[in-house]
C-alpha cells in the first residue's frame, strides 16, 4: 500500500491591494512576496451578497519541490458592475481592508 501525502490546504496571506473600474467591470489586484518558489494565490468572494464587495486572499503552500528565491506574485479578480463601484473589501491574514476603487 503506498502512503499519500496530504494536500496543503489554503491559509489566508497578506498583500498591497488595488483596485480599478473599467466599462463594466472592477478589476482587484494583490501583489506581494512569498518566501519561496511555488505558491499558489487566489481570492475568493464572499457567499454573503453585501454592498461593499467582499473577497479573501489565500495561498496554498508548495506541494513539491521548491527554489531559494523570493519570488513577487501578482493574483487579480475581475467582477462585474453596472454601476460605479466606490470600495472593495479583502480579507486576509491580518484583518479587513477597504480597497478604493480608482
Amino acid at each position: 500500500m503506498t502512503e499519500q501525502m496530504p494536500q496543503p490546504s489554503p491559509q489566508l496571506y497578506t498583500a498591497r491591494y488595488s483596485a480599478e473600474q473599467i466599462p463594466g467591470c472592477v478589476v482587484l489586484t494583490a501583489s506581494g512576496f512569498h518566501q519561496t518558489s511555488g505558491y499558489k494565490v487566489f481570492f475568493q468572494q464572499s457567499l454573503v451578497t453585501i454592498f461593499s464587495p467582499q473577497y479573501s486572499l489565500w495561498h496554498v503552500f508548495p506541494g513539491g519541490i521548491v527554489l531559494d528565491v523570493i519570488p513577487p506574485f501578482t493574483e487579480s479578480v475581475r467582477f462585474a458592475a453596472k454601476g460605479r463601484v466606490p470600495e472593495v473589501v479583502v480579507w486576509d491574514a491580518t484583518g479587513r481592508h477597504v480597497v478604493r476603487v480608482d
